[in-house]
């Protein structure tokens, strides 16, 4: 029966021609038009990138370059600009933006970009550079221009410092106990700061009694050196600045935080005994250390007053601070003190204590002292 077999019927798949791969201006137009945006989008926007970033690096140059120029400007000139009265010092556009403008024409920048130089602070300089390029593949990328811009900041010297390098005199502080910074009535004497006045009195703050403003003449050999008024800090005890304050004493101090920057400094103030020795007519007894006036014991050295430059950290009142001490003079004499302040890492300020104190015999008869200054450099005449 195997014979009688019919064979099995072969499958047959439909056949259908291939397209063909021809040069007809139809299938190549669609071909060409669906890869073309994509190719000129990656073409372009990586081409426009590039200029992009060509462009921008000119204007941080421009920028850098403008910024150093003005920096170098300012430095040079600072030193020689500042007076004893700046608190801080500011270069106009007149000086500054000339110096961008000579830039942005070496730079070869354009019309159509900004470079602006302004000395915004008193230890910096600003400058900013900004543009406009024009793209090349506008159309395919949608976009006809993009907005670039570069900022450069540098640091110049401060007033501070162009003060103390420079040599200038600068007053930084000064105290002649004068009206209004009191209500002491002429003639006549009051004690300020003191335990109840928070042991302050106009910035100065007090240990012990505190600080006797007075206004009697005849206590200074019948003269005030400067207006109405000095201090004495052999003070007094019997005050309302010192009510029901039973651990207080006589001899007082007055001191004074700064901070200081690196540099040479002075202090100048006038001195005069209470009680004047009419054994030592004309003779200033005074010196920078203990030593120098050990030899004299009249009376306890009941007008001592000593001054002291501490730094912070070192507020003890020790011989090693101690840069001035008196103890007799019968007219008033001026005191000159110069100090420094030792160059440190950053060339930043450190908080100093400057003091007068009463360290004489404690009998409410003290030296007196008026017109205290303290400068950098030296102090103006």
């Amino acid at each position: 029966m195997s014979g009688n077999r019919r064979p099995t019927p072969r499958q047959v798949v439909p056949w259908t021609e291939p397209m063909p791969f021809r040069g007809e201006s139809g299938s190549v137009a669609v071909i060409f038009a669906i890869v073309l945006p994509a190719l000129l989008i990656g073409v372009g926007g990586s081409i426009e990138a590039s200029r992009a970033i060509a462009y921008r690096q000119r204007l941080a140059s421009a920028a850098e370059l403008a910024c150093t120029q003005a920096q170098a400007y300012i430095n040079a000139r600072k030193r020689q600009d500042v007076t004893s009265s700046d608190k801080t010092k500011l270069y106009p556009a007149s000086d500054v933006q000339p110096i961008a403008d000579r830039v942005k024409t070496a730079k070869a920048l354009g019309t159509s970009a900004a470079l602006s130089a302004v000395n915004n602070t008193d230890v910096n300089v600003h400058v900013s550079a900004s543009g406009t390029m024009k793209i090349i593949f506008s159309s395919v990328l949608n976009n006809a221009s993009v907005d670039l811009a570069a900022s450069r900041d540098c640091s110049v010297i401060s007033t501070t410092a162009a003060l103390s390098s420079s040599g200038t005199p600068q007053l930084l502080f000064t105290e002649s106990f004068e009206r209004p910074t009191h209500s002491v009535n002429y003639n006549d004497w009051s004690v300020l700061g003191g335990v109840n006045n928070g042991k302050t009195w106009n910035g100065w703050t007090t240990i012990n009694a505190g600080i006797e403003i007075n206004g009697q003449r005849e206590l200074a050999s019948n003269v005030i050196r400067f207006g109405d008024f000095f201090a004495e800090l052999d003070s007094d005890c019997g005050t309302s600045a010192n009510t029901n304050n039973r651990s207080c004493r006589s001899n007082s101090t007055m001191s004074r935080y700064m901070d200081l920057i690196p540099g040479n400094y002075q202090i100048r103030y006038w001195y005069i005994a209470r009680e004047r020795d009419a054994n030592q007519p004309g003779k200033v007894i005074c010196g920078a250390k203990d030593s120098d006036v050990s030899w004299y014991q009249v009376n306890g050295q009941t007008n001592r007053i000593e001054v002291y430059v501490e730094r912070s950290g070192n507020y003890t009142f020790s011989s090693s601070s101690m840069v001035d001490v008196c103890v007799q003079a019968d007219a008033w004499t001026e005191r000159v003190i110069s100090f420094v302040v030792p160059s440190n890492s950053d060339s930043s300020a450190t908080q100093y204590r400057i003091s007068w104190r009463a360290a004489g015999k404690e009998d409410t008869y003290g030296g007196l002292i008026d017109y205290i200054r303290i400068c950098r450099n030296t102090c103006p005449n």
